[in-house]
């Protein structure tokens, strides 16, 4: 049985359709990309399992419990767990108090455990505690909102274009930090459009093009398909 399973989910937003029966799955410990350019539907798809949209038609299973519809804390308590896109962290609070946010849900004795679990894994997190997060370059940033969706203590970490604006050695430190969630056991959904980090990162994935999944399969191979080309292209799924 998968962690997550999500079979034909479709959103509407008004009139306009944004997911139409996206069917995808992730086993447990595994890490799953899904491709697509920007409009693909890729953050409405992540929001829909998190929650934070509502879904038309289609499940939302993890672990075989039914989630659709269930509130954000809820899912967030059993095991769910979202980087956004842009890294959406607090500027003016430092990065202990952005990383202790992630585990608002937990009692403090248990979040400050979680705190000390990053700081051993990360220690470059550790060293800056007291730094202000919006002093840190778009790399660092994207590091801090890692280690944040780490405090909730997921089973499967959502992540939303954690390469986005970032330079080459950002990218590669990256890589390199969800490598080591990785070898944690921690599941992934990666939303990614840098197809080449997807490739390293995950073994198998989805190309998402229009609201729908024109491909799945080996990332590897997909980064070389014609299912992908079209959707980067504006092709037709």
């Amino acid at each position: 049985m998968a962690l997550l399973d999500i079979a034909g989910v479709s959103v509407r937003f008004g009139n306009v359709p944004a997911l139409r029966g996206v069917s995808l799955s992730v086993d447990a410990g595994e890490a799953v990309a899904v491709l697509g350019a920007n409009g693909a539907g890729k953050t409405t798809l992540l929001r829909a399992i998190m929650g934070r949209v509502p879904v038309e038609s289609g499940t939302l299973t993890l672990d075989g419990e039914a989630i659709g519809g269930m509130r954000t804390s809820g899912l967030v308590d059993r095991g769910l767990s979202l980087c956004p896109e842009g890294r959406q962290l607090f500027p003016a609070m430092s990065v202990e108090d952005n990383l202790l946010l992630g585990a608002n849900r937990a009692v403090i004795r248990v979040a400050r455990a979680r705190l000390a679990t990053i700081y051993e894994r990360f220690p470059w997190l550790r060293e800056r505690r007291s730094v202000l997060a919006g002093a840190f370059s778009g790399g660092e940033q994207q590091i801090v909102a890692i280690g944040r969706a780490l405090m909730a203590a997921p089973r499967l970490l959502l992540l939303d274009e954690p390469s986005s604006g970032l330079s080459p050695v950002a990218i590669g430190r990256v890589r390199e930090l969800l490598g080591q969630v990785r070898e944690t056991g921690t599941a992934i959904l990666l939303v990614e459009q840098n197809v080449q980090l997807a490739a390293a990162m995950t073994g198998r994935g989805y190309v998402l093009n229009r609201g729908t999944i024109a491909a799945s399969g080996d990332t590897a191979a997909l980064v070389e398909s014609e299912a992908l080309a079209d959707a980067y292209l504006g092709g037709a799924a």
